[in-house]
């Protein structure tokens, strides 16, 4: 997904009077120039909050408002606004656990619905009090689109300088090889394995494709969820099947609308078993029985109740 496409989901989900949009991500940075995108589209003003620096303008990075640094506070004073905005409340929803701050809040969230202005909590994880979740929408951050992964690398060697970057030696193929290794990377992994692999030896080549994938493997590995499997190593074919797609593709045709006469006619159930290869295997009491494909025309034993 792309970063416009993105901001223009965001924008939908303000003008739909939606009060509360939360994202959970750790990508601060990306969500940053996303909510920029939507106010200035929108010709509208944007504030973000922190604990540590209080409510200011998004484009003023190092101001402070130590007023407003306290969560009930920001509440009481946004309450008191009139313009319409969008407010990036970084980290709010831990601060959501006495009753005053949870209905300061709830009141709050309904008077913005009334002239289209939203708050936008981030966190890695987001919990709503059951009072205020049914006010909340959550949006799903996609990871990083290639053009944003593009920018990073750039980024990356430009900031790291022609004293560190001796020379980048990657064509077009190579590039583009380059970046299908960093998908699936939050930005600030990307940048990472890009800074580490250019850091060994002062270059960046077609070599470090391999650098950058054993950097993915490990944050695959970490998260714990998933397991990696390099192209080379997979010898079982791991989402292709071959021969169960063939015998598939073999009776697809009497499924289709188009077949008519003998194709579309029912045989029997024992002549059906028998055309298939299936068996029966005998039912224990209080099971159904199950019918066995060979193991020869699907590459795997299936089983069909």
């Amino acid at each position: 997904m792309s970063a416009s496409t993105s901001v223009h989901d965001i924008k939908t989900l303000v003008l739909s009077f939606h009060p509360i949009i939360v994202i959970e991500t750790v990508e601060e940075d990306r969500v940053m120039p996303l909510l920029l995108a939507v106010a200035a589209q929108l010709t509208i003003p944007m504030f973000e909050w922190s604990v540590t620096r209080g409510l200011t303008r998004a484009e003023e990075a190092t101001a402070m408002n130590r007023m407003t640094a306290a969560p009930l506070a920001l509440l009481q004073h946004l309450a008191g606004l009139r313009v319409q905005a969008i407010f990036y409340l970084k980290d709010f929803s831990r601060h959501l656990t006495e009753a005053t701050a949870v209905r300061q809040f709830r009141e709050l969230a309904e008077q913005l619905s009334k002239n289209r202005s939203t708050m936008v909590l981030t966190g890695a994880t987001v919990e709503l009090p059951n009072d205020i979740e049914p006010l909340a929408v959550r949006y799903q951050l996609q990871l990083p689109a290639p053009e944003e992964l593009e920018k990073v690398l750039n980024t990356v060697i430009q900031s790291l300088g022609k004293s560190v970057v001796r020379d980048v030696q990657l064509s077009p193929e190579e590039r583009e090889e380059l970046m299908r290794a960093l998908r699936g990377m939050t930005l600030n992994q990307a940048r990472q394995a890009i800074a580490s692999a250019v850091l060994n030896d002062g270059r960046l080549s077609a070599d470090d494709i391999q650098t950058v994938l054993q950097q993915k493997v490990h944050v695959i590995r970490e998260g714990g969820l998933l397991e990696y499997y390099p192209v080379a190593d997979n010898t079982y074919q791991l989402g292709g099947f071959g021969n169960l797609k063939a015998w598939l593709e073999r009776v697809r045709v009497g499924f289709t609308k188009g077949s008519t006469g003998a194709e579309s006619q029912r045989p029997s159930r024992h002549s059906d078993r028998r055309r298939a290869g299936l068996r029966k295997v005998p039912s224990r009491q209080g099971h159904r029985a199950t019918v066995e494909a060979p193991a020869a025309e699907t590459g795997c034993r299936a089983l069909v109740r």
